[in-house]
C-alpha cells in the first residue's frame, strides 16, 4: 500500500511516519509534500495514484483544498489539522476521517481501520459529493475569543466582515469574534438562501437586513436591524443578485 503524506512541518511528518510504521509495516510512505504547488505538481506528473492520502489542511502557501480542487483527487483522505473549522469542507474531498493535532496513535489506528473497511467502495468520485442537500451547508462557525474557541450558530450571525486581513463574525447579541475561515470559504459553505455576499468585504444574513437605501450616485447600501450604525455597500455587479435574493 502506498501512503502519501501532505504536511508542511517536518516534525509532524516524522512523527506521523513513525506512527504509520507501527500500524502499516509494509506501507510505502511518500512525502512530505509541503505546499499547494508541490501537491499540484505531484498529481500532474503522477501515473499511479497512492492508495491513501494523509493531509494537513493548512500548508505553507494555502490550503490543501486548493490543490485538490485543481487536481481532482479521487483518493481516500485522512485530514490532520490543528483547526476543527475545516471539518465540514474536508468531507467533500473523499475524507474518511478528520484528526485534530497532535494526532494520537489510537485515533490514527481507527482511521486506518475505517480505510481498510471501506476499501471495497473507495475511491469515490468527487462528483458524488456535489448534491448533499443541507449537509453541504455550514450550521456553525468556530471562532476565537481571547484564549478559547467559541462555536457560533449561523442563525445567530448578522454579518461577517473582512477587517485588516482578519475575518470577524458579528452576532445578534452584539458580540463579534475572529474566525480562521476566509470569506471565500464561508461564502461557499453557508446557505445561499440565508447568506449573501454583498461585496468583497461583507456577507450578510437575510434576517438581519432592515432596509436598503440608494445615494445620489445610485449606489445601494444595506442597513442592519441589530447594527443600525453599520452600513454595508452593495457592489454594482451584485445589485441584481441582491434583489433576487431578497425576493425569494
Amino acid at each position: 500500500m502506498k501512503i502519501l503524506i501532505i504536511e508542511d512541518e517536518l516534525y509532524n511528518f516524522r512523527r506521523l511516519s513513525k506512527l504509520l510504521r507501527r500500524q502499516e509495516e509494509t506501507a510505502d510512505i511518500e512525502g512530505p509534500l509541503t505546499s499547494v504547488c508541490e501537491v499540484r505538481d505531484y498529481f500532474a506528473d503522477l501515473g499511479v495514484l497512492p492508495d491513501l492520502i494523509i493531509a494537513d489542511v493548512r500548508l505553507s502557501d494555502g490550503t490543501v483544498f486548493e490543490a485538490f480542487d485543481r487536481s481532482r483527487v479521487v483518493v481516500p483522505v485522512i485530514f490532520t489539522t490543528g483547526y476543527d473549522e475545516y471539518a465540514l469542507r474536508a468531507f467533500r474531498y473523499n475524507s474518511i476521517d478528520y484528526l485534530l493535532k497532535p494526532v494520537e496513535e489510537v485515533e490514527l489506528k481507527a482511521a486506518l481501520d475505517k480505510f481498510h473497511n471501506l476499501a471495497h467502495v473507495l475511491p469515490v468520485p468527487l462528483s458524488d459529493f456535489s448534491d448533499l442537500g443541507d449537509r453541504t451547508h455550514r450550521h456553525r462557525v468556530v471562532c476565537t475569543y481571547k484564549d478559547r474557541q467559541v462555536v457560533v450558530s449561523t442563525d445567530d450571525i448578522c454579518y461577517i466582515r473582512m477587517e485588516a486581513k482578519c475575518v470577524r463574525v458579528y452576532t445578534r447579541q452584539q458580540t463579534n469574534y475572529e474566525t480562521g475561515l476566509s470569506l471565500a470559504e464561508l461564502e461557499e459553505e453557508l446557505d445561499p438562501v440565508t447568506f449573501f455576499r454583498a461585496n468583497r468585504q461583507d456577507i450578510v444574513h437575510l434576517s438581519a437586513v432592515d432596509s436598503l437605501t440608494t445615494d445620489a450616485t445610485r449606489k445601494t447600501f444595506v442597513h442592519l436591524t441589530f447594527y443600525p450604525e453599520v452600513v454595508i455597500p452593495v457592489s454594482k455587479e451584485r445589485y441584481g443578485s441582491l434583489k433576487r435574493w431578497l425576493g425569494r
